[in-house]
């Protein structure tokens, strides 16, 4: 019963049989975009993560030669750390954007 349970949460109502009849098959059938939709948000926050590390670097650390070495160690150590979470890259980023006056009134939300 829990199975046809999960398959309405998931508008899935062309299932009418016993729940003997539910295959490992008609499981990954239905799951398997289930699974490509997660891939790909997971991606995308990965991209967003990335897109992040590389603004909070530029900001500490403008291109030139002499900075690359610690701006590459800054990433390494810091920003690509299990420590350095989402969350605290988001922080730093506000930390910018109010700094710096990127964006102000209503374009701050």
């Amino acid at each position: 019963m829990k199975i046809i349970e999960f398959l309405k949460g998931y508008n899935i109502s062309a299932f009418n049989g016993a729940t003997e009849e539910i295959t490992i098959e008609f499981l990954n059938t239905i799951m398997k975009p289930i699974e490509i939709n997660k891939a790909n948000i997971l991606d995308v926050a990965n991209d967003i993560e990335n897109r992040m590390s590389r603004i909070i670097t530029h900001h500490f650390f403008q291109s030139n030669n002499e900075t690359n070495a610690m701006a590459d160690e800054f990433n390494n150590q810091i920003l690509n750390s299990d420590w350095c979470t989402f969350s605290s890259k988001k922080k730093l980023l506000v930390h910018i954007i109010n700094s710096k006056a990127y964006l102000t009134g209503t374009d701050k939300s």
